[in-house]
């Protein structure tokens, strides 16, 4: 009969790792940071702002700035800021404030709208993962 002490030096002297479990965690060690390095980028992102389904303007994510649009009948305005590659909708004299908590955005087809102005912020270029849900 084996005692608790063989058993336990027995399991002592199991290699905890086989030479593949090491090749396949340094794989996905790897693959999880190529793909945060690619995400990370945004490199060349636009946005195009739109008031009511016409374009305003288009900004681009690679110079930090505040941009001012205002609504139709220019009683409404909305402070566009863009800082370290991402946009947010910084202020806005709207009730709801739901563009303002939004938060920011950078990879493509992320948007913030606010209904009150109508005015809606699309990210539409720029994004390495430029994949094409609906085909």
């Amino acid at each position: 009969m084996n005692s608790r002490a063989e058993r336990i030096r027995a399991i002592k002297a199991r290699k905890p790792f086989k030479a593949w479990d090491i090749v396949l965690i340094a794989a996905l060690v790897l693959a999880s940071a190529l793909l945060w390095a690619l995400s990370i980028g945004g490199q060349g992102a636009v946005a195009h702002v739109y008031r009511d389904g016409k374009l305003l303007r288009e900004i681009s994510l690679q110079t930090d700035g505040e941009y001012t649009v205002y609504s139709a009948d220019g009683s409404g305005s909305n402070v566009i800021s863009v800082k370290d590659g991402r946009l947010s909708v910084s202020e806005a004299n709207c009730d709801d404030q739901i563009c303002v908590h939004y938060g920011a955005i950078g990879l493509k087809n992320q948007t913030i709208i606010c209904l009150p102005h109508g005015i809606t912020i699309v990210i539409v270029d720029g994004d390495p993962w430029d994949i094409d849900i609906e085909t």
